[in-house]
This record gives structure tokens, sequence and C-alpha cells, in this order.
């Protein structure tokens, strides 16, 4: 029996997907227009809108919570010098939420460069190299951090995420946090090891010839 503590990404979308046709409660589609505090029931009024397919509302609710718990995530992010090039249909410049619907385009292009150190990065150029002719990679990837670095797993390192340390960052003054914050890039712009490790193995066993 092989241990492993990380489960495949798939298993995960599989895992998410029956818990929400399990909750009759699970909304999609639908945006949160405000969230107030209401004193005198003791609850938070939310107001929102149900959304058709081209984001237009279609009809808006009311419900209330007496607990909120914000998970809003994060959008994609494109430099504002490449947004032209992304909304070009000539160009084949994008962001790596979109990689999927995109790979074989990409597949086709002679010659792909990658941007970015993280986790996304990484497993985009993975997958590329692996899809690649052997001699014919292609492949250039480019990054700001100064080292195609493993993320932070250790678990003293992981101490920066309990409750104790959060409040303890959030208690130091701005100044002090906005110097310590680019520091600590490891722990949310590293790269599992697994994914480098799977990177240079690709790499040495094209270089055997």
């Amino acid at each position: 029996f092989a241990e492993r503590f990380h489960i495949h990404r798939s298993e995960f979308d599989n895992y998410l997907r029956w818990v929400s046709t399990e909750l009759p409660s699970t909304r999609f589609g639908h945006r949160v227009d405000t969230v107030a505090w209401d004193p005198g029931q003791g609850v938070f009024a939310v107001e929102f809108s149900r959304l058709g397919p081209d984001g237009e509302t279609l009809t808006s609710g009311l419900t209330h919570a007496r607990n909120l718990a914000l998970g809003v995530g994060t959008a994609p992010h494109v430099p504002e010098s490449l947004r032209e090039l992304v909304r070009d249909p000539a160009a084949v410049v994008l962001h790596s939420a979109d990689y999927l619907a995109q790979r074989d385009r990409l597949l086709a292009a002679r010659h792909i460069t990658v941007v970015g150190s993280g986790q996304s990065g990484a497993e985009v150029l993975l997958d590329l190299l692996r899809s690649r002719p052997e001699g014919a990679e292609g492949l250039t990837w480019l990054a700001r951090t100064p080292a195609f670095a493993p993320m932070e797993y250790s678990k003293i390192g992981l101490e920066q995420f309990t409750p104790d340390y959060t409040r303890y960052f959030h208690g130091l003054p701005q100044a002090t946090r906005d110097r310590l914050l680019p520091r600590q890039w490891q722990l949310y712009k590293g790269v599992s090891g697994d994914t480098l490790g799977d990177i240079h193995d690709e790499l040495y066993r094209r270089s055997l010839g």
C-alpha cells in the first residue's frame, strides 16, 4: 500500500462536484450584490442576483445568515501591457486559466514562452514538454523570482499558516508587513517538489538522446 498525502486534481474536482449535487442550498450562476449586518435581527442580510448565460441579471433575491464565510477565490490577472494581445484572436497570448481550452492551438506553435514560476506555469510547461517532439521542444520558461523554487511545505514553514502566527502577523505595523510579505513568496508562489522533479526528469531523459 503506497502512502499518498495529496489527492489528484481530478479526484478533488469529482469530490466537489459530488458535494455540490448533495447540497440543495448550493446555487451556481449567482452574484452577491450587497452584504449588510442587521443589528435588530442579529443576522447578515445578503442581496443577490441570479445571472443568465451572458451575465445579465434575471432575478434578484434576499437571504439572511447568522454566519458568513468568504471564499470568492481569485480572478485571472493579465498585465495591462498584454491585455490587447489576449483580446486579439490572431495572437496566441493567454492566461493559464484558459490553457486547456487553447492547448491544441498552442501545440501547433513552433515556439512557446511560459511566463511565471508558480505552480500553474510549471504544470503548463511540463504538459507542453511532454507533448512536444524531442529536439524540437521550442519552449522558454521565464520568471521574475530568483529561482524555480519548491513550495515551502515543511512543518516549521507551515507554522506561518496557524492562527497564532496570523494574529501575530496582522498585529505588526503595516510597514513591517509590507516588508515581510515579499520574503515569504515560497509559501504561495513556489512549485510542488513533485512537479519540479517531473520537469527535471523529463529534461534529463531527453538529454540522453
